[in-house]
């Protein structure tokens, strides 16, 4: 057991193999904290402050290989720290116009983290950090309403975003976005998994359906067709699921 010694509210917690985070709030709805120890150490010392925001902390997620730390504030505020000799202190931060509401890692062999974040003003940003660059904040959508849920697909260009105006599928590339609607759900959507081994994504919806979507290349083939309303080629669809051949819209 690690006792904090802190006197702020306890709001989100992240685990990774190594490390655990968690982030904090005042009472009065002023200042978040992110303080971070290594697994198993009962030593309250080694539980560092490692950034503060203005705001509480609501959100808080290591990234699959537990090298990178992100945290998002009601503030607005994201900060996104790589694990070095000092901690989680090398950090870089940008920042959404309302509350931030959810996050979602995924890597990039050999080239680092890419993070999502969806903010209180329905606003899905995205950044990739790398060691050979900064953080850039890249505007993806602004939705109606509340981002409830993020998560990354098979492929680092695939993001499934679900809030109030429902859930949808966002295929990136470098010049391009591609918004595929997940149609199904009556109403809001109030939260979403994506099991990449498994190659399968889950929705819950206010509407008290679950839905699942499966990943393989022949199911996401269909979701784009569907979409653009013809055959794509194999370089219309994402590197980590993309056909040899044209991709025939299957009849469903």
């Amino acid at each position: 057991m690690v006792s904090l010694g802190i006197q702020q509210k306890v709001l989100a917690l992240a685990v990774s193999r190594e490390h655990v985070a968690v982030g904090t709030g005042g009472s009065d709805g002023t200042q978040g904290e992110v303080f971070a120890w290594p697994l198993g150490d009962d030593d309250k010392r080694n539980a560092r402050a490692v950034w503060e925001h203005a705001d509480p902390v609501q959100q808080l997620l290591f990234d699959p290989n537990g090298e990178h730390l992100a945290s998002g504030s009601d503030d607005g505020g994201v900060k996104l720290g790589k694990l070095g000799d000092d901690g989680f202190g090398d950090y870089k931060q940008y920042s959404h116009g309302q509350s931030v509401t959810a996050l979602a890692f995924t890597a990039l062999p050999g080239r680092g983290v890419m993070l999502a974040s969806g903010s209180d003003d329905g606003e899905v940003r995205v950044v990739t950090r790398t060691d050979r660059s900064d953080v850039s904040p890249r505007n993806l959508v602004k939705r109606k309403g509340k981002i409830a849920g993020l998560a990354f697909g098979p492929d680092p260009g695939l993001l499934f975003v679900a809030g109030e105006e429902g859930a949808m599928l966002l295929q990136m590339e470098a010049d391009a976005l591609r918004q595929i609607p997940l149609t199904g759900h009556q109403g809001a959507v109030l939260a979403v998994h994506a099991d990449v081994v498994g190659r399968v994504a889950v929705t819950v919806g206010a509407d008290q359906t679950v839905r699942v979507w499966p990943l393989d290349v022949a199911a996401l083939q269909h979701l784009v067709c569907a979409n653009v309303g013809r055959n794509v080629r194999p370089e219309e669809l994402p590197a980590g699921v993309r056909p040899t051949a044209e991709a025939q819209c299957p009849a469903r």
